[in-house]
């Protein structure tokens, strides 16, 4: 996290005028390996060092280069140059020059995450799991993100030239990059009225944003909040998004050198209040990190998925007299109850590799409260469901009542036919996905062959085979 003061501020620990939370391995973040000596000098930063780093260091680091210094420093901490400045800004914005992709850092090069859609490595039909080796004849191989960013990034309409692995294959495309606004916030309807919003960084306008989505989904009956691969933003965002739950007060603990913090809430009268699964991973970081802590610390919302990134450090950003910016580490911060997360993340109640069908089969069961049948596991993906009731149902009143559903997803269409006795079939109208999670629920209010009234649903989850 970090936030902007100016140098001259004698006491600027107080005088917060930017906050914000840094870490992503979206294309367009730059954390800048290269410190120009040139610029700056040990000088400049070394009382901004003594008195806001948020631990002593020992004199003798200042009696190298400036490059020296901060090696020696927290990875976190570094310099800035105005340019590079207002490129960190815009990757926080999802706004940026690059060809439209998020990526994990794998030894062979960059993991591809995430293509945005409508952007340049769409149109090269780039896909998530391909692997990008070489940028213009330079191996990715054990190459840092910094490294990976620049490399990939670089001058709007101009030409990069990538060597992709996809699978056993391996080819070679040129891809123009452009300017790429990426959406921050998305959000749709599952199938049983729940509502989804999934959100890629912590921007200033992200409350308003959220807002927003959730009053276009008004109604639905429970929420899942995704925050996988969300690395950060602004601070004062996540206290405004943890001011729509009611009764959450503290955002954060902050441990600065010489004293503690507490960080509050920024009330907001729209609120969150129907029951919450959020989703979050191993790079859920730093802002994501609060929001997720304080959520937990709480009890407002379940958490799925795996242990976030442990990044619980603080950075200030300071103004320097000849230009260019330091970022500087000057706090840890634990949860809202003293939770340490630096070096430690967050863990999910429920640890899964899927969370977001998890999460989706768990609000099902939370809204509806129907019998949950035994668990169908490796069914074929053509596979027809066969149903067996106490008494003949009325065909046309049971059909409406049946819904099958993706996890993570919406109704999928199917037909229902009668067999005889009180047997029916279930056909979906194409194959099952292989490796998908679907859930089948037959709800209450349909009508046996007398008209009697079915006043209890039942619910069976699916696991189909690869």
């Amino acid at each position: 996290m970090v936030c902007r003061i100016i140098l001259k501020e004698r006491h600027f620990m107080k005088k917060i005028i930017r906050n914000m939370t840094s870490f992503s391995f979206v294309i367009s973040f730059l954390t800048m390996l290269a410190i120009p000596a040139s610029a700056i000098t040990v000088e400049d930063v070394k009382p901004i060092i003594e008195e806001a780093y948020f631990e002593e260091v020992d004199e003798s680091i200042y009696n190298g280069t400036v490059d020296d210094v901060f090696n020696e420093l927290d990875p976190y901490s570094t310099y800035y140059t105005d340019e590079e400045y207002n490129q960190f800004m815009n990757s926080i914005e999802q706004s940026f020059v690059g060809i439209g992709i998020s990526f994990e850092v794998v030894q062979e090069g960059a993991f591809i995450q995430y293509v945005f859609p409508g952007s340049p490595a769409e149109q090269a039909e780039l896909e998530p799991g391909d692997i990008i080796i070489e940028v213009d004849g330079e191996s990715l191989n054990g190459a840092s993100s910094e490294k990976m960013v620049a490399l990939i990034g670089g001058d709007v309409n101009t030409t990069v030239n990538l060597t992709i692995k996809r699978g056993e294959t391996t080819f070679n495309v040129n891809i123009q990059r452009e300017e790429i606004q990426a959406p921050i916030v998305q959000s749709g309807k599952l199938a049983g009225n729940i509502g989804y919003i999934h959100f890629s960084s912590f921007p200033g306008e992200l409350t308003q944003m959220i807002q927003q989505h959730k009053q276009a989904l008004n109604g639905v009956d429970g929420w899942i909040v995704d925050i996988r691969n969300n690395g950060g933003g602004l601070l004062t965002s996540a206290q405004k998004l943890l001011g729509m739950f009611e009764g959450i007060d503290t955002t954060m603990v902050a441990n600065f050198k010489e004293y503690h913090d507490t960080i509050q809430t920024i009330d907001q009268d729209e609120k969150f209040s129907k029951p919450m699964n959020l989703l979050i991973n191993e790079y859920s970081a730093s802002a994501s990190e609060i929001f997720a802590a304080a959520l937990k610390d709480y009890e407002k919302a379940t958490l799925f998925g795996n242990t976030t990134f442990g990044k619980g450090r603080m950075q200030n950003l300071f103004d320097l007299p000849e230009g260019g910016i330091v970022k500087l580490t000057v706090a840890t911060f634990l949860s809202p109850f003293g939770n340490i997360i630096d070096g430690v993340g967050v863990e999910p109640h429920i640890k899964t590799n899927q969370p977001l069908e998890d999460a989706h089969w768990d609000q099902l069961n939370e809204v509806f409260e129907y019998n949950v049948f035994q668990h169908l596991e490796d069914i074929n993906p053509d596979h027809q469901f066969k149903i067996t009731l106490n008494q003949k149902a009325d065909l046309e009143t049971f059909k409406d009542k049946v819904k099958l559903a993706t996890l993570g997803g919406e109704l999928i269409d199917f037909e229902v036919d009668f067999l005889e006795n009180n047997r029916y079939e279930v056909s979906p109208n194409s194959s099952l996905k292989s490796g998908g999670e679907y859930a089948m629920y037959i709800q209450p209010g349909w009508t046996n062959s007398e008209g009697r009234l079915a006043n209890e649903g039942a619910i069976v989850r699916i696991s189909v085979s690869e």
